[in-house]
């Protein structure tokens, strides 16, 4: 589990307490965001949660750990990359300021009902980002120069903590409130039972139609002509299965039977199926069902999967209304930018004193 909620952390969670990384989210962030000003306490704040500030320095070193991290999995020039027209990092760069943002929102919450992330489990954390990065003694030095230190890196791993259980009290909230003996919900199909013959032409498969109407057995016919060898041989069977396990085309006629029906042929990439229906396994039937209590767990929390992204956007915006919210996105621009190089002396010229005094006065304008 420490394992996983490392490789969480340093992937791509890192950005976004909702996770979702849309301009739509982004868009509601900003609307639910009090005021986003364009005069900042000072050029060193990028944020503002009411009487707390995020300075600059704790954005540019979450970004760069989030810089790291992308670059460990996608190469160095992933910031660079165009998406949809915009480059990947002014992307991230707008998301982490709403994120740190959440990040104290959040945080808050939680230490105010009593929740504390353990040292030990951000040691353990740590651990894990450092060889995950690759992150060597030289290369901390280097990082310590930007104000990137052990305890920095830490405290990030702390604060992504806390959002990890922010997000897991989120998805049992939505688990507590779904109720499978809802007679909408007890009687969805959830898992089919079905035979298939599988032949590689469209006339194969009429002429398997043509013998099945005729009276002979599907088990025999699977046995003798399917090309599946593995449930050929076992009369065409393939078992229970549920959503996500076959081919779409496949999936989807399955579905859509009556149990005894035989369908028509259904091409997919492997060939030509005709399909015999079987059973049909609703949610209510698998209260009888010899692992039936861990299917029905199963198919909670799928479900609060599909809910997860829209409820915690609502808690998230429920909680910005509740504060004060200042965002300063101006002060972010620098961050992440290519070093520019450095500046050379200008050769020495003579000049008249008049043209001495242009020169001055055109840098005066273009600075102003």
């Amino acid at each position: 589990m420490k394992k996983l909620i490392a490789i969480v952390l340093m992937a791509v969670l890192l950005v976004s307490v909702v996770g979702c990384g849309k301009q739509e989210a982004q868009d509601n962030a900003q609307e639910t965001t009090k005021a986003i000003v364009s005069a900042p306490p000072s050029a060193d704040v990028v944020a503002k949660i009411d009487d707390k500030e995020i300075d600059l320095a704790t954005y540019a070193g979450a970004y760069k750990m989030l810089e790291m991290s992308y670059a460990r999995q996608y190469g160095e020039d992933v910031m660079e990359r165009d998406i949809n027209g915009r480059k990947l990092r002014d992307i991230i760069k707008r998301e982490l300021l709403s994120s740190l943002v959440e990040e104290v929102l959040v945080i808050d919450k939680l230490k105010a009902e009593g929740f504390a992330v353990e040292d030990a489990a951000v040691d353990e954390n740590y651990k894990q980002f450092v060889e995950f990065v690759g992150i060597d003694d030289a290369k901390m030095a280097e990082l310590a120069e930007q104000g990137i230190d052990e305890a920095f890196i830490k405290n990030r791993i702390r604060m992504q903590m806390y959002l990890l259980e922010y997000n897991r009290r989120i998805n049992q909230s939505i688990i507590d409130t779904i109720d499978l003996e809802a007679p909408e919900i007890a009687s969805e199909i959830v898992k089919v039972e079905a035979q298939h013959i599988l032949v590689e032409t469209l006339d194969e498969a009429n002429d398997v139609i043509e013998r099945l109407n005729a009276g002979e057995a599907f088990e025999d016919l699977a046995k003798e002509l399917s090309k599946d060898p593995g449930s050929g041989a076992n009369g065409g069977s393939v078992g229970q299965f549920g959503r996500g396990i076959m081919v779409k085309p496949f999936e989807e006629a399955a579905f859509a039977m009556s149990v005894g029906d035989v369908s028509e042929p259904v091409e997919t990439q492997f060939g030509f199926h005709v399909i015999k229906l079987n059973k049909k396994i609703s949610i209510a039937d698998l209260k009888n069902a010899e692992d039936g209590a861990e299917q029905l767990e199963q198919i909670k929390a799928q479900k609060a999967e599909a809910e997860f992204a829209e409820e915690i956007e609502k808690e998230i915006a429920a909680l910005r209304q509740s504060h004060t919210v200042y965002e300063y996105p101006d002060n972010i621009a620098a961050v992440g930018l290519p070093a520019e190089p450095a500046a050379t002396e200008p050769a020495e010229t003579e000049s008249t004193e008049a043209e001495s005094t242009e020169i001055e006065t055109e840098s005066e304008t273009t600075t102003n």
